[in-house]
Formats: C-alpha cells, structure tokens, sequence
C-alpha cells in the first residue's frame, strides 16, 4: 500500500514527464537541497527539472534568479523566476534547465537564503583508437643536406608595466524592498584583509552605519541597523526611502564605494 502511495505522490509533481526531478525547499530562514543541506545546491544534467517550494512557516519567501534564469516555468511562476514576489507559504513551481552552467538564487526578503543548480555538460569524448597497419617497405630515406648554421639575432625583450592591483570590492546586491529594522545585502569583497564602512542615509541624513575589518576576500552578508531617528521616521511614515553606500579600502591602493536604493518597511 506504502508503495502504491509513492507512485501516486510522484506522478503528481509537475516536471517529471520525460526528464528527472529533485526539489529545493525554502524554510524560515534557509533554502535546503534534496539532503536538507543549506545553502542549497542541486547538480542536475541538461533537460532535468527542479521543484522549488515554501510548503510551511510563517514568513515570506521568493526563489530569484540573480544572473541565468531556467528556460521554463509552470506553477507558481509569481515566486518563481527573474523577477519574483515574496508570498507567504502554499506555493511551488517546476522549473526545466536545458542549458549547461550555475544559476544562483537568493530570497529577495532574506539575503543570506541562498542557492544554486548547476546544469552538468554533457560529455563529447570518444575513445582514442591507433592504426596499428605496418607502413610499406621501401628504400631508405635520403638524409637532407644540412644548410650552414646562420646567426639570428637575439631580439631585446619589451619591458612590460607593472600589473595595478585590481579593485577591492567588485559587487553589491541588495534586495530593492526590504522588511524590518536593518538593510541586508551582500558584497563581493576582492582582496583579503580590506576593511568595510557602510552607512545608510535618507538624502542627506545618516540614519544607519556598520564597520568592518580584516575581511576575507569572498562574498560578505552584511545587516547595516537602522538608528533610533530612523525606526521613528519608519513608525511615522510607514516606510523608509534609503540609500545603502558601501566603501571597501584594501591595506594598500584606492578604495571604492558601490550604493544601491532600497525601500524599508516594517
């Protein structure tokens, strides 16, 4: 009987019909692969499928894909894709990868949910064969006549400028709208040992600052507090208008500063 209600449940999941299925589930506050592993990471071959689903909790969640997107989609789409919207829980979509390469998720509302399937290539390699056939009898070569040695010149090596160190933070990804009293986002940072300042301000006014050093190079989840004038402006108003600006200084060469707008709500 056990068996029998297997098969039904199986049959049912959109996706697959013809090519294999696995699944990532989003919980509260995590995106956990088939083995419940976290960050989620799903190894899938061209043409399988994946289901994405927030079965239970009691937040809001969104499956978007930051660079490559899935070729197709069925169910729920709205929660689902490029350009998603964070919904409570009860929704799941199918999504079919046909192209070989990573597509990495994040949870719009929880930056630090994340996630990636990676889309194996197939493989081309064929065996290597050897022609054994003998090659035919006949006189011995001729051996060619050695012309005179001749003299070349050694050309002088062009000097070449020294490399310039590249720059100390190469991305910021911020959710454009965002719940609570904190700004979450996540920064590239290129160069080990950089120190990090990122300040939050409305127009001109400061409202929010987080400080770092000694990073290690990678990709940094950072949560810059909103002060004590800023959740009052966010009880009064009901949302915040923000700037989020981050600079990254390495030990030695020029900083850099990304920004990115971002609305608050409670």
């Amino acid at each position: 009987i056990m068996a029998g209600l297997f098969g039904v449940a199986v049959a049912g999941l959109p996706g697959l019909a013809g090519a294999a299925s696995t699944g990532v589930t989003a919980l509260d506050f995590r995106f956990a692969g088939p083995d419940g592993s976290a960050p989620a990471a799903v190894a899938i071959n061209p043409g399988d499928a994946v289901t994405f689903a927030y079965p239970a909790g009691s937040s809001r969640h969104d499956v978007h894909f930051t660079g490559s997107a899935p070729d197709a989609c069925t169910g729920a789409t709205a929660q689902v894709g490029p350009a998603p919207a964070p919904a409570a829980p009860g929704w799941s979509a199918t999504c079919t990868f046909t192209t070989p390469g990573a597509y990495a998720f994040v949870c719009d509302v929880h930056p630090n949910m994340t996630g990636t399937v990676t889309v194996s290539a197939p493989s081309t390699m064929s065996p290597a064969t050897t022609d054994t056939t003998p090659a035919p009898a006949g006189p011995p070569p001729t051996p060619p006549s050695t012309p005179p040695a001749t003299m070349t010149p050694t050309p002088t090596p062009t000097p070449t400028a020294a490399a310039k160190p590249g720059p100390a933070a190469s991305a910021l990804k911020v959710a454009g709208v965002q719940h609570g009293t904190a700004v979450h986002g996540r920064v590239t940072i290129a160069r080990a040992g950089s120190s990090l300042s990122a300040t939050l301000r409305a127009g001109t006014v400061t409202l929010g600052q987080l400080h770092r050093s000694g990073l290690r190079a990678g990709v940094l989840s950072i949560a810059v507090p909103v002060g004590a004038a800023g959740r009052r402006r966010l009880t009064a108003h009901g949302r915040l208008a923000l700037t989020l600006s981050v600079k990254v200084t390495p030990r030695t060469g020029a900083a850099r500063t990304l920004s990115h707008p971002v609305i608050l709500k409670p």
